[in-house]
């Protein structure tokens, strides 16, 4: 059954206004978002289900199922209606989490911990972790959930390790990395768990790829959505040295700055910093660390406070700068993975703080995906060219992109959220067609550069083809090749 959820649907609990409006073959159907009630609120831990969770809710009895919304739609809610459901019909009921990134699983991990301590209101472990960071560890198989990375949790499937065994259940967050260089074990996963009969449930962005997968995996329950609990408003800031205002220019030179690159990274902190002073929570997405720390660097121009205390850089007495912009008291921090991890917390919990100084967040896309931090505008700085082939490409990909404005919006705060997507000096042609390559995917073209760019994983990878609706004039590969490359390419991975 393919259920989509249109976009007029509304989710605002002070005004009341919790319509669904969901289709169903041809029949548009309007409900209300269920509100939860006393004695399962130890299970599902909110007021009201929003539309996507309340769908699934209605609708999700067993058998493989896909949730394809956009990021920050509340999949987290569709896991713990996945456990209320299993539970009660099994007290034996055990399932695997997995996801492309450590970060990710290690806060999934001690968020399923408290989750779990506060069902049985106990201390006993019930949620254990498995990651490259844990490669020796002996994984607890009595847990009811196990959170692992892609790479562990086909390791463990590719040699039937004994945690996988008695297994009810596999969700696969962020499904969608399966068109990038994360997700390339995704094809060994669902292959795996499908031959052994596990039932998937995967989630994911909406991405046209979905309507491929759905039919590999023959689920039963496909819930597509482009609705958000809160709005969000795109926008473009194309940075070329004729786009940029005269005063800002101005200004430039009275500080003796003429490198363009350096003139953007100050109109994109200078607009972060006019946000910022409102009030608003502010991310900034680089491409790179290196773009990253030169933007805490230049950050010392507007008089910005850094939160940091690792930095690769030495601090200069800028008070000869301080005519730039008063000092609003306005902190700013580059989050990486170079920092130490309890930095790296001490960050994070500052920007989540509402009363907290730190407004401006500087980020490559590891946060994005690993870490649940949302804020009220995303500036995401984008790079676009032609490749050897003359094929468009952008730095960060579509995907990417699509994860950082997952970041935006913070609900029960603010009632929309806001994306620049600011791209540098990328040439004319690609920048009158940018909404295209940006929000749009063409299928063939990724699997080319896939098969190009990952000759491991080859085989498996055209083992799933096979079933796609793009390449079915192409069955050539069948389970004996697949089998075959298991027992003997895929060693060089271990």
């Amino acid at each position: 059954m393919d259920i989509y959820i249109l976009e007029n649907s509304s989710f605002n609990i002070e005004k009341e206004q919790l319509n669904i409006y969901y289709k169903i073959e041809d029949k548009i159907n309007k409900d209300k978002c269920v509100k939860i009630e006393q004695d399962l609120k130890d299970f599902i831990p909110y007021e009201y289900l929003n539309p996507i969770q309340t769908i699934f809710f209605k609708y999700y009895e067993q058998g493989n199922c896909i949730v394809s919304t956009p990021t920050s739609s509340g999949k987290t809610g569709i896991i713990y209606i996945t456990f209320y459901k299993n539970y009660q019909k099994n007290k034996d009921f055990k399932f695997i989490y997995t996801a492309p990134t450590k970060a990710l699983i290690e806060e999934k991990f001690n968020e399923f911990s408290r989750y779990f301590n506060n069902i049985f209101k106990d201390n006993k472990k019930r949620v254990d972790i498995k990651t490259g960071d844990y490669f020796t560890k002996k994984v607890d198989k009595d847990c009811i959930l196990i959170t692992t990375t892609f790479d562990s949790l086909a390791i463990a499937l590719r040699n039937n390790l004994d945690w996988i065994d008695n297994r009810n259940l596999i969700i696969i967050d962020e499904v969608h990395s399966f068109i990038n260089n994360m997700g390339k074990f995704i094809p060994e996963i669902l292959a795996i768990s499908l031959e052994k009969n596990i039932p998937l449930i995967l989630l994911s962005a909406t991405l046209p790829i979905v309507n491929d997968l759905k039919d590999y995996i023959k689920s039963t329950l496909n819930i597509i959505s482009n609705f958000r609990p809160v709005k969000l408003n795109k926008y473009y800031i194309h940075l070329t040295m004729d786009n940029i205002e005269r005063n800002f220019l101005n200004k430039m030179k009275e500080l003796k700055i003429t490198k363009a690159k350096d003139m953007y990274i100050l109109y994109v902190l200078k607009e972060a910093y006019n946000r910022a002073i409102l009030g608003e929570k502010v991310i900034i997405f680089t491409w790179s660390k290196k773009l990253g720390w030169q933007f805490l660097q230049k950050s010392i121009l507007f008089n910005l406070k850094i939160f940091n205390k690792t930095i690769n850089f030495e601090l200069e007495n800028n008070s000869k700068n301080s005519n730039v912009n008063e000092n609003k008291n306005i902190w700013i921090a580059f989050h990486n993975a170079d920092i130490p991890y309890d930095e790296r917390k001490e960050i994070e919990e500052a920007f989540r703080d509402e009363q907290s100084d730190l407004k401006i967040l500087i980020s490559t896309q590891t946060l994005a995906l690993g870490v649940n931090l949302p804020a009220d505008t995303a500036f995401i700085n984008i790079k676009a060219y032609y490749d050897d082939q003359f094929n468009v490409s952008l730095l960060p990909s579509n995907l990417d992109i699509i994860q950082e404005e997952g970041r935006v919006g913070r609900f029960g705060l603010k009632e929309e959220g806001f994306s620049f997507r600011t791209t540098w000096s990328i040439p004319y042609n690609i920048r009158k067609n940018i909404d295209y390559y940006i929000d749009n995917f063409d299928s063939k073209l990724f699997i080319k550069k896939y098969l190009d760019n990952s000759s491991i994983y080859n085989n498996i990878f055209l083992l799933i083809l096979s079933s796609f609706k793009i390449f079915k004039d192409e069955r050539l590969i069948y389970k004996s090749i697949f089998y075959r490359y298991l027992k003997n390419s895929l060693k060089e991975i271990e």
